[in-house]
């Protein structure tokens, strides 16, 4: 699913599934992404839901947030953002 703004430019994409990118998968645990992609900028309890767990990474540009039922759980979905939507 890709959200767009105001002025129709794309500012988040949420990707699930068994895709594949940066080197890891949706479906790997967050021990398994930190292997690729290096110390997350934050791990912990997502604000918005109970029984999600949430880590994300900041780039440049973007921002990606992985999510999981558990810390130790398989990620099932991520959402990659774009600078000025954080």
């Amino acid at each position: 699913q890709i959200f767009f703004d105001d002025e129709e430019k794309a500012t988040e994409i949420f990707l699930d599934g068994e895709l594949e990118f940066l080197g890891i998968q949706i479906g790997d645990t967050f021990d398994e992404i930190s292997a690729v992609l290096g110390l997350p900028e934050s791990v912990g309890q997502d604000p918005y839901f109970d029984d999600v767990h949430t880590m994300t990474y900041i780039f440049d540009d973007f921002a990606i947030d992985f999510y999981a039922e558990s810390r130790d759980g398989k990620t099932a979905s991520a959402l990659v953002r774009k600078a000025s939507s954080w």
